[in-house]
């Protein structure tokens, strides 16, 4: 190999490389001396990133080849307060379970339905009356 390829740079895979490469910057010597501010006009590269590639190429082109990422520091551990003593439950009130709910009633009939037989039974009222004094 030449030297370190840009995908070598934590942070840049192939398509950024690819977009790198298109911008001008082809090879990690390049995006070490770059400024963040140029980096951002590559797609895909953001202000964060930016800061991070750079440093990340510097890195590279001083080791010649790629570079395991920085060890992080553990993080120190604090005493943690200690908890408050759990409440007591509260004894849950008992509810009565609702009653199924009813069936529908049947539909009522309509006013006019009413009528028409309202109707018929005096009718048929009178009609027995007149049938009743002829006899």
């Amino acid at each position: 190999m030449a030297g370190p390829q840009l995908t070598d740079i934590a942070g840049i895979g192939p398509a950024v490389a690819a977009a790198l490469r298109a911008g001008g910057f082809k090879t990690v010597d390049a995006v070490a001396k770059a400024t963040p501010t140029a980096l951002i006009a590559i797609r895909g590269i953001g202000a964060a990133k930016a800061r991070t590639v750079v440093a990340s190429a510097k890195r590279v082109a001083k080791a010649g080849g790629p570079v395991k990422a920085p060890a992080r520091r553990a993080a120190a551990k604090q005493p943690t307060a200690k908890k408050a003593p759990a409440k007591k439950a509260a004894a849950r009130k008992t509810i009565a379970k609702k009653a199924p709910a009813k069936k529908a009633a049947p539909k009522k009939a309509k006013a006019g339905d009413k009528a028409k037989k309202s109707k018929k039974s005096r009718k048929d009222d009178k009609k027995g009356k007149k049938k009743g004094k002829k006899k």
